[in-house]
């Protein structure tokens, strides 16, 4: 009998061994499959998704305390306290970008038709939500997660429950129900525009009852060699069409690209998009900002990335310190915006 029950044991072990491993070789094939993208086209940008900073120094910077933020009204007019803080984040911000050739001021056009959305942040009483939509470049985390760290530094967190965005999840934030800043991100590999159109990812953006769209396309449609700005104009107008019907109280920021290479060699087409885009945004009354020039258009764009090995090996995409980059500076745009919306 004791001789059985070692055996019986014996090969209960064995079977546990067995399973876990087999679990444990699910779950890598799984995980490998999960981040392929990232290791084909974006090993450069992040060691790994989970271990990105969700809002860094977010609550040590801020003005208040979190638990603060939630309940207390916002003034009206901005407090010296608060200038002072978005003076603050505006010069951080922009210091990484500092050395770039070419640099222009760091501006939304238009930035007045983003003043419903400043005006319901700045009550302190209601929800502010802004959804970035776009490309690889919002797929990966890195860009948009930067602008929120900086936002939520002035604005604080207090709207939203403490779990992380990477690569890996829907990149969705739950909410606290507490009044504040909301910052939602949903980018698809390879999308432009055009791959937004059906209802149910109209439906996906909806459901997040945004009071801010910015969109963040150009890369892909730069690769598309019969490229024209007609067929590019008529998209955009499809799709900001669908977002107004479904979210008729958001505003609308337009953004332009960064700029890559296509066959080794400087896209050509990449200037025309940028122009197109903010052209389209001006007569359809919506903001825009205009990354591929602000940051030294043609021809010192690309060169400011690469002089500082802040492209991707493939030279579409970029570095986590390019994409950190792109962030700040779209966050310390929209800050100098609320400035001016007092």
């Amino acid at each position: 009998m004791k001789q059985l029950s070692t055996i019986t044991l014996t090969i209960l072990l064995t079977l546990m061994s067995t399973t876990l491993m087999a679990q444990s070789r699910h779950d890598q094939r799984k995980q490998e499959k999960e981040y392929k993208w990232v290791k084909e086209h974006q090993e450069d940008i992040v060691p790994h998704p989970d271990s990105l900073p969700l809002h860094p120094d977010a609550r040590k910077q801020a003005p208040h305390t979190t638990a603060e933020i939630g309940t207390m009204p916002r003034p009206t007019n901005i407090d010296k306290a608060l200038a002072s803080q978005i003076a603050q984040a505006i010069g951080e911000a922009e210091s990484g970008a500092a050395t770039f050739r070419g640099l222009k001021a760091n501006t939304i056009t238009d930035a007045a038709r983003l003043a419903p959305f400043f005006k319901k942040l700045r009550s302190g009483r209601q929800v502010a939500r802004v959804v970035h939509v776009g490309d690889s470049h919002i797929r990966g985390h890195v860009y948009s997660q930067q602008t929120r760290a900086v936002l939520e530094s002035v604005f604080g967190d207090a709207a939203i429950k403490q779990r992380r965005a990477t690569y890996s999840t829907s990149g969705f934030l739950e909410e606290s129900g507490r009044p504040g800043l909301v910052y939602q991100t949903k980018g698809i590999n390879g999308a432009t525009c055009k791959t937004y159109l059906p209802t149910e990812r109209i439906d996906e953006i909806a459901a997040l009852k945004p009071d801010l769209i910015i969109l963040s396309f150009g890369t892909n449609e730069a690769h598309n060699t019969n490229y024209s700005e007609a067929d590019h104009t008529r998209l955009l107008d499809q799709l900001t069409s669908l977002l107004k019907a479904r979210c008729p109280q958001a505003c609308f920021l337009l953004t332009t690209s960064p700029g890559s290479y296509q066959s080794g060699k400087k896209n050509p087409r990449t200037q025309r998009v940028a122009a197109n885009t903010v052209a389209y945004a001006s007569s359809h009354g919506m903001a825009s900002w205009d990354m591929f020039n602000i940051l030294g258009g043609d021809p010192y764009i690309l060169t400011n990335w690469q002089s500082r090995n802040m492209m991707a090996k493939d030279r579409v995409h970029f570095t986590n310190s390019g994409y950190t980059i792109m962030g700040k500076m779209l966050a310390a745009a929209m800050l100098k915006a609320y400035g001016k919306e007092q």
